[in-house]
């Protein structure tokens, strides 16, 4: 009896960790270089913390949080908008091209790919959404079933993340190109496009995981609190802009904070098999993030005092750095290194 071996299908390349090696420290040596060139007052380049963050961001630690979502799912069963970022993404090795010049519509070409990459994103998510949706008319799992054990949670909560991330993008688009809509500074209009790659994708991004890896029956209000912290805060602002009444982002920057303090928890209730550096950096990650959900509910809580506890600078420095650094990349990279 002859024995045919079947030929061994060669292991797809792990696409996203090639980028986000590639991205990540492309993106740090860029931060260090435009910034020191921004201390150089002959030259036109104005690189702080929260341009940084955002280099950082698209370049690195978007592939990190896709590589999470799309995790032992072939290729060839990955939403149409993921397909296409894969030929989009490597294309933001020049967004930092883009600060270089002024705003206007060469530091836009120079950020378009950044920008499209979250619109292939917001795509993708969009074809979950439906997918789900069609799974559930089917007699499969309710939209947010509460069940333990369930992964509904963990899946929408992945899918809001390349949702939102869109947002971020409209406003780095609006950002790189000088416009300032209902006259907003530009200051925020750069930290509202940062807010949105952070809070609204990395922060939902580590939340689906640790409910993959340790799903509970109080996910879908962890689920709720992020997507309710992250467009209530943005609501709250626009509020604040236009009638001068600040309570309503008050009120959002403590669920916001409450969001955040909840995905620390879950992250290190779901630390159970993970070893060594993976381990390291999630516990990092949850403290820097319960450190700056906290800087973050103080700032909201100014209007009820005369004098503001922290200014916008500070918060820049403090709670930027501590969201940036020690949760979206610590987080993401630890996450990605648990994976088995």
């Amino acid at each position: 009896m002859t024995i045919i071996e079947q030929p061994q299908v060669p292991p797809e390349p792990d696409i996203w960790r090639r980028y986000a090696l590639c991205g990540l420290p492309a993106a740090i040596v860029a931060t260090v270089v435009l910034r020191a060139l921004s201390m150089n007052e002959t030259i036109a380049v104005a690189v702080g913390y929260a341009e940084g963050a955002l280099l950082l961001a698209s370049m690195g630690l978007l592939p990190l949080g896709v590589r999470l979502i799309v995790h032992s799912t072939p290729r060839k069963q990955w939403p149409l908008g993921l397909r296409l970022l894969v030929y989009v993404h490597p294309l933001t090795a020049f967004f930092p091209l883009s600060f270089v010049v002024a705003p206007g519509p060469l530091a836009l070409l120079a950020a378009l790919p950044s920008v499209l990459s979250t619109l292939c994103c917001a795509l993708a998510g969009l074809e979950r959404l439906r997918d789900r949706w069609r799974d559930w008319q089917e007699g499969g799992q309710a939209p947010l079933d509460s069940r333990s054990g369930s992964q509904t949670p963990a899946y929408l909560t992945a899918t809001a993340a390349l949702l939102m991330i869109a947002v971020g993008g409209g406003w780095l688009a609006m950002a790189r190109v000088g416009y300032a809509p209902l006259n907003f500074g530009a200051v925020i209009v750069v930290l509202t496009a940062t807010h949105f790659h952070y809070a609204a994708f990395a922060l939902p991004v580590c939340a689906s995981v640790a409910m993959k890896a340790a799903p509970r029956k109080r996910d879908p209000l962890v689920l709720i609190s992020i997507v309710a912290g992250v467009l209530g805060l943005a609501a709250g602002i626009t509020c604040t802009q236009l009638t001068g009444w600040p309570w309503l982002e008050t009120a959002t920057a403590l669920i916001m904070a409450h969001a955040g303090l909840a995905v620390a928890m879950r992250q290190m209730s779901a630390l159970r098999g993970v070893r060594g550096l993976a381990r390291a950096l999630i516990v990092i990650s949850s403290l820097s993030l319960t450190a700056g959900m906290a800087l973050a509910a103080m700032f909201g809580l100014n209007p009820v005092f005369e004098r503001p506890i922290l200014d916008i600078p500070t918060m820049l420095a403090s709670h930027g750095a501590l969201n940036a650094v020690g949760f979206g990349l610590c987080g993401l990279i630890g996450w990605n290194l648990a994976l088995k």
